[in-house]
């Protein structure tokens, strides 16, 4: 199934703690291609990520978007559980993965908002509204997820 073709994609969530249940799921995580030199590949990494839905923009520890050598471009102030922090944006290419690690979405030189992890959250994504609402709808039944079409 193709979220992009608009059928519904079923993603059941990575759970980590059943005592602290989480929604997870597999990605892929590259460089874009404003950020490669003639003929440099770029560097994939497949992980998992966090939806957060009281994230507004998806935020990728700095850790991660140093591995695949994304660059930073403009400053901006967030405002999360931390408090009010400075950080930076940075442009990535990510891939949502069904549980056969199957691309079934894709964002392209996606904006996102780079930070520095507490022990915790250790190379973690969070995946905000700025990519879900993409989706003509998500789906959550406990740990079942569903995915609708990417809209235009």
């Amino acid at each position: 199934m193709d979220a992009q073709s608009g059928a519904l994609t079923r993603v059941l969530s990575a759970q980590e703690n059943q005592d602290q249940p989480q929604l997870i799921i597999p990605v892929r995580l590259s460089t874009t291609s404003n950020d490669l030199d003639d003929g440099q590949q770029p560097v994939n990494i497949v992980t998992y990520a966090l939806l957060d839905t009281g994230a507004t923009k998806s935020c990728i520890c700095e850790k991660l978007l140093d591995r695949i050598n994304a660059q930073r471009w403009g400053r901006t102030k967030q405002i999360g559980i931390g408090g009010l922090r400075e950080s930076y944006y940075r442009r990535v290419d990510l891939a949502l993965l069904n549980n056969d690690k199957v691309q079934f979405a894709m964002f392209q030189d996606l904006e996102i908002i780079e930070y520095a992890p507490h022990e915790e959250f250790i190379e973690r994504i969070l995946i905000g509204m700025d990519v879900l609402g993409k989706f003509s709808e998500v789906r959550i039944k406990g740990f079942s997820l569903e995915f609708g079409s990417v809209l235009s």
